[in-house]
């Protein structure tokens, strides 16, 4: 007698119509929060900017500080956010040329680690 049990498909796939179901349940769900982000970033940082900017009393330092911050996360939200959305749309081609492609990438390494470099002086400075 043999006790052994052979399972020859482990690899089981759902059904195409599941599969894309699933797949447009995530994509949904990414959009949103992409355009939730995006809204709530660009909205606050550029309120924060605004106070900073009008208010007399809060031109000190450390505010001009939470300026750069807002400024660097703005841009992330106005320079990362949409180029994002378009890659995920087009994948796996790349629709945005070969300048973009040498431009885009290290802009966006740039002004996230702006983000990440400002935040390191803010706690310096406190």
């Amino acid at each position: 007698m043999n006790n052994s049990t052979h399972i020859t498909n482990l690899n089981v796939k759902p059904t195409s119509e599941a599969e894309s179901t699933d797949t447009q349940w995530l994509d949904i769900l990414q959009f949103t929060l992409f355009a939730v982000i995006f809204t709530l970033s660009a909205t606050g940082n550029t309120l924060v900017c605004l106070v900073v900017a009008r208010t007399r009393r809060m031109r000190t330092t450390r505010n001009y500080l939470l300026v750069n911050l807002a400024v660097s996360d703005l841009t992330v939200a106005l320079w990362c956010i949409p180029f994002d959305m378009v890659v995920k749309i087009a994948a796996p081609e790349w629709p945005l040329g070969a300048a973009m492609c040498k431009l885009l990438w290290p802009s966006m390494t740039l002004v996230t680690n702006s983000s990440a470099a400002t935040l390191a002086v803010i706690s310096y400075d406190r």
